[in-house]
């Protein structure tokens, strides 16, 4: 439950440091919502989710239980903007390129690219300062490992 008190935190306040929980939120977030870009989480997508989770060492009920309540953050939220503030603020540029790669093994997880999703991806390294070059090199090096 200290997990679930900590996520819910979150949404009120800023994450203080990169490698905390609530960061770890974050970023989760801005994966489920490039997941969601097309309005359909496929079994590829959440088995993606919950191996960066594993990852990240969170496994189990807990990380079952994280990307629940990602999921349904996502269907309330309103605004990337505090997402990817807190990206743009917080992390350096190969960190943001590591995090754009994660997007993208999200978003080709199910082995196509929605309209939906392209777009989704382009507005985030927009706000989360990532240039294009790296939006480009990142899609074609996540759609070479396919």
């Amino acid at each position: 439950m200290k997990l679930l008190q900590s996520l819910k935190a979150l949404f009120v306040t800023e994450p203080a440091e990169p490698g905390s929980m609530a960061a770890l939120s974050v970023l989760l977030g801005l994966l489920v919502e490039a997941a969601m870009a097309d309005h359909i989480l496929t079994c590829e997508e959440k088995e993606s989710l919950l191996q960066w989770l594993a990852s990240k060492g969170v496994e189990g009920a807990e990380a079952e239980q994280l990307l629940h309540f990602a999921l349904a953050e996502q269907q309330e939220s309103t605004s990337l903007h505090p997402m990817t503030h807190w990206v743009a603020k917080n992390l350096d540029r190969e960190q943001r390129a590591a995090l754009v790669t994660e997007l993208w093994k999200i978003v080709l997880a199910d082995g196509q690219i929605d309209p939906w999703e392209e777009a989704l991806m382009r507005k985030l390294c927009d706000l989360m300062h990532v240039p294009h070059s790296v939006y480009i090199q990142t899609k074609l090096a996540v759609m070479g490992e396919k």
